[in-house]
């Protein structure tokens, strides 16, 4: 096994964004990453450890667009001494965030999963549940009767 500082790049490959190929299965692609960006997840640390890493890593767990955005905020972290960076970096749809949420705990990079979070928890302020539910596409699917029991369970924190 050779250890990552003597590799320039280590091949990681994912499934192309929502591709799928003649043979019904999704397309597979390559994206080449420092390994000094790569500590930061601890699962890809832990399969350094225990790989050849002049081979290919393959995830399956997570698709290219999101290995970039995850590749972009772990060296934005490592070369930026403040913080500034991450108000425009969280700037993206519920979609992408939904993603990127996924895949920091798949790759479990806490300060990205952390930070992910806390970028979720800032669509909900000043929403409605409704409102909440329509910007990220969850499905209405309790009865009248239960929201209205939600609501006589919680009046407590209603008054807050």
């Amino acid at each position: 096994m050779m250890s990552s500082e003597t590799i320039p790049k280590l091949e990681i490959s994912v499934k192309e964004d929502g591709r799928i190929g003649e043979d019904g299965e999704p397309v597979w692609t390559s994206v080449w990453v420092e390994p000094e960006i790569l500590k930061m997840s601890n699962t890809i640390s832990n399969l350094i450890q225990d790989i050849d890493t002049s081979d290919m890593i393959p995830l399956d767990g997570i698709d290219k667009k999101t290995l970039e955005k995850i590749v972009e905020y772990c060296h934005l972290t490592k070369t930026n001494e403040n913080s500034l960076w991450k108000n425009d970096y969280f700037k993206i749809s519920t979609s992408e965030l939904y993603h990127l949420t996924m895949g920091a705990n798949f790759l479990d990079i806490s300060e990205l999963l952390d930070d992910a979070t806390a970028a979720v928890a800032e669509t909900f302020k000043g929403k409605t549940p409704e409102q909440i539910r329509e910007s990220w596409h969850i499905p209405d699917d309790l009865s009248e009767d239960e929201k209205e029991q939600i609501r006589r369970e919680n009046e407590f924190f209603l008054d807050l």
